[in-house]
């Protein structure tokens, strides 16, 4: 990660924690958590590589799994504890500074489940994610499951539509958004990021050992529309409830799946 990077995740964890609370980002959390209501059956171990502040870990916890959690944002962890332990979840959880490229500190085939949500947000190179992914693999136990999450190139072109759409006055910049899209700059309260296509991410994931059970696209038909969901949250509160709790249905149709600017992947 680079130095934009570490530096923009330590200077707003508290930030980083209220993410998932505006109405629009709350899509992710609720598909997200149908995944691993879904498909993380037993109670086991968990290893959360890039959790940030804690707001995965803490679902986790509650619902009875250890977990681990691995950030390389010493804020970010430090966040998480307090947040952990003030909802007494401390006697479940683990905390480890560490690049998801490098677990030298984590033990080989030792996890039911794994949680890769972030660090596939900044790798810009091939070989970097397939770091990150070979890493994700072996430190999950054979049989185990595994939760990828990218950024999508096909959302992402809808999202700037509305947040960047002046940057579409260079023709390949717009066009870029039909393969890898990688920003090297800040803009719009974000850092650096990259992004690539739901066939792309398959072929990376395969390209390390990883089978893909299940995939969903977290904002599912409300991709790019941010603006509208907070405008009916505030002012048709019954019809975001609606909205809310049909999204992790929606995320996983094919018809809006691979047009969400949250794409995560189930894989063993």
């Amino acid at each position: 990660m680079t130095e934009d990077i570490t530096k923009f995740y330590n200077e707003q964890p508290n930030k980083e924690w209220s993410r998932l609370d505006d109405p629009y980002n709350s899509f992710e959390l609720v598909a997200t958590l149908k995944v691993i209501d879904t498909y993380f059956e037993n109670k086991g171990r968990v290893c959360d590589i890039g959790s940030g502040p804690g707001r995965y870990a803490i679902e986790l916890l509650q619902r009875g799994h250890d977990v681990t959690l691995v950030d390389f944002s010493v804020e970010l962890l430090e966040t998480a504890k307090v947040e952990v332990e003030k909802r007494r979840l401390a006697e479940g959880a683990n905390f480890i500074c560490s690049d998801a490229r490098k677990l030298e500190r984590v033990e080989s085939n030792t996890y039911d489940y794994v949680m890769l949500m972030g660090p596939m947000y900044h790798l810009h190179e091939l070989d970097e994610r397939q770091k990150a992914l070979r890493e994700a693999k072996r430190v999950l136990k054979p049989g185990g499951l595994a939760i990828v999450a990218y950024l999508n190139s096909w959302g992402i072109i809808r999202y700037g539509l509305e947040r960047f759409s002046k940057l579409y006055k260079d023709d390949a910049f717009l066009r870029s958004f039909i393969g890898d899209v990688s920003i090297d700059w800040q803009f719009q309260n974000f850092t650096e990021w990259f992004s690539t296509t739901p066939p792309m991410m398959i072929k990376e994931l395969e390209s390390v050992g990883f089978e893909v059970v299940h995939q969903v696209g977290c904002e599912a038909f409300a991709s790019g529309m941010k603006p509208a969901i907070r405008r009916i949250a505030e002012e048709h509160p019954e019809a975001y409830q609606n909205i809310l709790k049909f999204i992790p249905e929606a995320a996983a149709m094919p018809q809006y799946r691979d047009v969400a600017e949250h794409v995560h992947f189930l894989v063993s």
